[in-house]
């Protein structure tokens, strides 16, 4: 019970945003083709928050049947080269995505290590590059969004090397998403992406907010739209969620606890109910079948004396009259 109080303390807003704001009125096509042209199309969402949300507040973003848990997209990276900056080009596995060229398996001599990609494969390749702002209807509300700190420090401190990008996402025409300007174990969005999300729906940190948001607030938030997830009819969502001392909003594991401490309760219901009728003894021994069979051979060998029937460490003697 407690665990399921916890998860309803969990105050949480939700905004769809890859059809809100200047893009409403367009089909999927249209949008695709504004959110990809030059740097993207900016817009304002209100969100209203009428709870207050203690700090930390998590902002997260979630792209829905994104499926980034696909085989062939889990396994196309190469480790070597992400933590040494070695070797020129990847591992066959960042096929198509190992050259900065239109089928990506080409070098060209004319670019940097002749076009070849670090960090390569389809990860890298296809990194998320919207990013968020949030203002508050209260100018002395700070609600900046700290985005430092968000990615796990065994993945800067030994997954991920001291290594600068080379000919990644840079030509637009065949750029999948977002590049990184500063070294692979410093880029916090970038290693947060590395790890694909392990169901349909893709949600990843990307910052969170250090001020208390009191109840009845308006905030305001600027989007820059950036992914093309029209493509494949694929959600963007922007997350605000509070969190409780057993994590964030989850009613699975509450729920599973209470179901299985429920059947546990039915069970020594029936069991006090056949010892109080006097069907069966709590802790009685004497009807397990190794213990039953023992006594049976013991009478079958049974004479003028006593015959000991043992099972499973129980000893008992049977005498005869």
């Amino acid at each position: 019970m407690p665990i399921l109080l916890a998860a309803f303390d969990v105050v949480t807003y939700t905004v769809r945003y890859d059809d809100a704001g200047t893009l409403a009125n367009f089909t999927s096509e249209e949008r695709a083709s504004l959110v990809t042209a030059d740097d993207g199309v900016v817009y304002t969402i209100d969100i209203f928050v009428d709870k207050e949300m203690r700090a930390p507040v998590y902002v997260t973003y979630e792209l829905g049947t994104f499926y980034q848990n696909y085989r062939r997209y889990v396994r196309s990276y190469d480790a070597d080269q992400m933590h040494d900056g070695t070797p020129f080009p990847g591992l066959s596995n960042c096929e198509p995505f190992l050259y900065e060229t239109a089928s990506g398996l080409d070098a060209d001599p004319a670019l940097p290590e002749s076009g070849a990609i670090l960090p390569c494969g389809q990860i890298s390749h296809s990194n998320f590059n919207d990013s968020f702002l949030l203002s508050s209807s209260e100018p002395a509300l700070d609600v900046s969004i700290n985005e430092s700190n968000i990615a796990w420090r065994s993945d800067a401190e030994h997954l991920y090397g001291n290594v600068t990008s080379v000919n990644y996402n840079q030509i637009e025409a065949y750029r999948g998403g977002n590049t990184s300007t500063v070294p692979l174990n410093q880029d916090e969005h970038w290693m947060i992406w590395q790890r694909p999300a392990g169901q349909k729906t893709a949600r990843k940190l990307y910052g969170r907010i250090e001020s208390d948001v009191p109840p009845n607030t308006t905030l305001t938030l600027t989007v820059f739209n950036r992914y093309n997830t029209y493509s494949f009819d694929g959600t963007k969502t922007f997350v605000l969620s509070s969190n409780s001392w057993m994590g964030g909003k989850n009613y699975v594991l509450p729920y599973l606890y209470l179901v299985c401490g429920g059947l546990c309760w039915v069970v020594v219901l029936v069991f006090t109910g056949l010892s109080w009728k006097g069907l069966t003894t709590p802790g009685d021994t004497s009807r397990l079948s190794w213990v039953r069979e023992a006594k049976a051979k013991a009478k079958k060998k049974g004479g003028g004396g006593g015959a000991a029937a043992r099972a499973g460490g129980i000893v008992e003697f049977v005498v005869s009259d």
